[in-house]
């Protein structure tokens, strides 16, 4: 079992609450939940996890994705919440020297049964010019970065979620980890060694779950606790 791996399992065996029990509704439409992610990369990355950008086939996946809207905007689908449910385990992460929590967000959203969502974007960590320049510090995950309007502006971390529903919900997560390609092999800041600007690492994965059940993605570069609540 990985590091990584390692983490996880003791964040869900030791911190989660309610685990594989359905959740019991508190509004009238069966059909919606509450979505809650904490993502989170390993450091130090490894760069031969890295992937060139020509091998990524289905970048960028946000062309048709909905963005997040600020807690207390009047359109209720895809609108973030302040209700957390995974503090703790958000807690438990920033307190361990090898993990970087990126974002972590919660909103509601439909789940219609038989029917697949529209994908769900989600960016966070720092922003990046095309040179691998900060531009955007990340200084709190929970909170929503400005809209990338830019086409020149890279995020740390981006990409989409998606569900579909019929007995369990199927969790779709496409998400890019990229990082500056602006280190020595000392260690040391200096010009970048290869003709790309960033390494990009990939989080690409699907899995069936239940709701009220705490569950994660993961690769040795970046991960997914993720939790969803019918309402």
């Amino acid at each position: 079992m990985t590091i990584l791996r390692k983490i996880c399992f003791t964040v869900l065996v030791l911190l989660s609450t309610t685990v594989s029990t359905w959740a019991k509704p508190t509004s009238d439409s069966p059909d919606r939940y509450q979505i809650e992610v904490i993502i989170f990369k390993q450091t130090p990355l490894n760069a031969k996890d890295a992937v060139k950008t020509s091998d990524i086939k289905d970048w960028p996946p946000t062309a048709r994705a909905k963005t997040l809207l600020p807690a207390g905007d009047k359109q209720k689908d895809f609108q973030l919440v302040n209700n957390y449910h995974l503090n703790r385990q958000s807690n438990a992460l920033a307190q361990q020297t090898n993990y970087q929590v990126l974002s972590h967000l919660t909103w509601e959203q439909d789940i219609p049964s038989g029917s697949r969502t529209k994908p769900v974007h989600i960016y966070g960590g720092n922003g990046f010019d095309n040179e691998g320049n900060v531009v955007i510090t990340n200084s709190d995950p929970k909170q929503l970065n400005p809209a990338n309007t830019d086409d020149a502006l890279v995020w740390e971390l981006d990409g989409t979620i998606r569900f579909s529903r019929n007995h369990d919900i199927l969790t779709s997560a496409n998400f890019i980890l990229s990082e500056p390609n602006t280190t020595s092999a000392f260690g040391l800041f200096s010009q970048p060694q290869t003709t790309e600007p960033f390494k990009l690492y990939v989080l690409k994965q699907g899995q069936r779950m239940r709701p009220d059940t705490l569950h994660y993605f993961d690769n040795p570069s970046v991960a997914m606790l993720i939790k969803i609540t019918q309402t």
